[in-house]
């Protein structure tokens, strides 16, 4: 068997990230809270490194572990154009959803949980009285972030969408309104 290539291993990245994303916009359209942020998480996680791969070998992907801000700081420095503040936010919305990969923070400290659809409908958030951390998600960020994320590596979504079932692409496209690349 061949030693994969840089390239191999951006379209494994890719494809991973393509079937977390799909995964992750189910069950954000399900309201399935907070495995919605852990699905979406790895998503851009797994684009994230996708778009690495050509530069980074697997054993420094690997040191950059789960963590989307220094993920993002690599990405950021080797496509500055495509970074945008609402990438950054949503880079910070996701990665705090990590925390909550395991019962314990939200059992020990609560937790304050908002998915918005479309970024038109998100409000300023209210601070209770009650003193827990908040996790806010924008469902229209994630998808412009991947979106941006696939536009920066010249890599075309339509590539993944190909053998996708018929459910999964309506979780894909429904209320997306980046989409029109994955068409």
């Amino acid at each position: 068997m061949a030693t994969p290539t840089p390239d191999d291993y951006r379209l494994h990245f890719a494809q991973l990230a393509v079937q977390y994303f799909v995964a992750g916009r189910a069950a954000a359209l399900d309201r399935l809270i907070p495995v919605l942020g852990n699905l979406l998480h790895h998503a851009v996680e797994m684009a994230l490194k996708a778009s690495l791969a050509p530069s980074y070998s697997m054993s420094q992907m690997k040191a950059l572990g789960h963590s989307l801000p220094r993920l993002w700081d690599a990405f950021a420095a080797a496509y500055p154009s495509a970074v945008t503040l609402t990438h950054a936010a949503t880079i910070n919305a996701l990665h705090k959803f990590e925390e909550l990969r395991y019962p314990d923070s939200m059992a020990q400290k609560g937790a304050n949980m908002q998915l918005v659809l479309l970024r038109a409908h998100a409000t300023t958030p209210t601070t209770g009285t009650l003193n827990v951390p908040s996790y806010i998600l924008v469902l229209e960020d994630v998808d412009e972030l991947i979106e941006g994320v696939f536009s920066a590596m010249n890599l075309s979504p339509k590539f993944f969408t190909g053998s996708l079932s018929p459910s999964a692409k309506d979780q894909l496209f429904s209320s997306n309104l980046h989409a029109a690349n994955w068409q």
